[in-house]
């Protein structure tokens, strides 16, 4: 079962899936919000169809304050409503700047405003995942990280020395 990323939008609605292993989210598709947050529920369900969905993961859109204003409680009430219709649960992430860094990575790629459209939602939606499955990782360590063994001297520290004897 993978997990699904969800970028609510007042227009569109981005989705990302994560694989099997949930170590990597993928850009899905966007799907058309629809009039109401009935229809883009509908619109959502309808084009997770055909996946085995373990649990939703809703960008809240917060304040740079880290308040939550009218779009992280739309997002919340949509997040319910899914949880509802689905029966899978949804857990929110703090989704600051996500639509911003989908497009600076969009541009980067050689994308334009125009060839971003319907790309950039389904982008926010991975990035939205990816912050959500970095925070479930466990990270094991081996040994004691005081014990950490010295950096070997590579060639830049060489060369260093070595300017410094010429002097």
């Amino acid at each position: 079962m993978v997990a699904v990323g969800v970028d609510y939008g007042t227009v569109r609605i981005g989705l990302a899936k994560s694989d099997e292993a949930r170590s990597i989210a993928f850009p899905f598709m966007s799907v058309p919000r629809g009039k109401t947050d009935e229809e883009g529920v509908a619109a959502v369900l309808s084009a997770l169809a055909d996946v085995e969905v373990d649990e939703f993961v809703v960008g809240l859109p917060l304040s740079l304050s880290g308040e939550e204003g009218v779009s992280a409680r739309k997002a919340r009430a949509f997040g319910a409503l899914l949880e509802a219709r689905s029966g899978r649960p949804v857990v929110f992430v703090d989704e600051r700047l996500s639509s911003a860094a989908a497009s600076r990575h969009m541009r980067e790629m050689g994308l334009d405003e125009r060839a971003q459209r319907g790309k950039l939602d389904e982008r926010a939606a991975a990035l939205i995942l990816e912050t959500y499955l970095a925070s479930t990782r466990k990270v094991t360590w081996e040994g004691d990280p005081n014990e950490l063994p010295a950096p070997e001297e590579g060639p830049s520290r060489r060369r260093r020395r070595r300017g410094r004897e010429r002097r």
